[in-house]
């Protein structure tokens, strides 16, 4: 085992510990400001659930990337953070995350309506744009190139029409215990292997993934039927 895969491993695990040990302390919590998801119309669970399961799963990775930063810092990195990772266009994504986090617990405690879910999502994704983060081209198997370059305004679009669709297609399948939440693992570990194929080359941007990936783990044990804890 390199020292690379050796990282992620370590990574993927104490986020997965993390997140079993916090995912029981976030359903009491919620019993105890009544942040449940009431049983009724559509909702066929026959007891109250714990709703604010994204604060575990938050807590979990934002803990390990935090322990192993201190690492980097110890050892004189940059080892496992890379130089460009301290820059404004960084900051600004990781405020856009923390925006995503602090509305998700909102919407826990006082279940937004539709359209004001919808507003916070174009808000993040237009700090995430503003970042300077944008999707420049997708891959199209029926050209010759094999890519479709987008541009300016379009890229722009795009990347919003992006980020929205998967915070509201994420929504739309969270209706089955441990769905959003093993869709989403798998997805992470997904993006976090093929950020390390020769022709990616991010260890960092996989370092996250199979971090998201381990967090989510550890979460699923209290998500699978019958859910104990909702992903909120």
């Amino acid at each position: 085992m390199t020292p690379a895969v050796l990282l992620f491993v370590l990574s993927a695990l104490l986020a997965f510990g993390l997140a079993v040990a916090v995912s029981p302390l976030v359903a009491r919590l919620a019993w105890r400001f009544r942040m449940l998801d009431i049983p009724g119309g559509r909702r066929r669970h026959a007891t109250p659930v714990p709703r604010p399961g994204g604060l575990a799963v938050a807590f979990a990775f934002g803990a390990t990337i935090f322990c192993f930063w201190l690492i980097d810092r110890v050892a004189g990195g940059p080892f496992l953070i890379p130089e460009e990772v301290r820059s404004p266009r960084f900051t600004l994504t990781a405020l856009a995350a923390l925006l995503g986090l602090v509305m998700g617990v909102i919407d826990d405690a006082l279940e937004l309506r539709a359209r004001w879910q919808f507003l916070g999502y174009v808000v993040i994704a237009g700090i995430i744009v503003a970042a300077g983060i944008r999707v420049e081209g997708v891959t199209d198997p029926f050209t010759a190139d094999g890519l479709i370059s987008l541009a300016g305004p379009v890229s722009v679009g795009f990347t919003l029409f992006w980020i929205v669709g998967m915070n509201v297609a994420l929504n739309f399948i969270d209706g089955l215990d441990g769905l959003a939440a093993g869709v989403s693992a798998i997805a992470a570990f997904t993006l976090g292997a093929i950020a390390l194929t020769p022709g990616t080359g991010e260890p960092f941007v996989a370092w996250m993934e199979f971090t998201l990936g381990g967090a989510l783990l550890g979460f699923l044990i209290f998500n699978f039927h019958p859910a104990r804890l909702f992903l909120g």
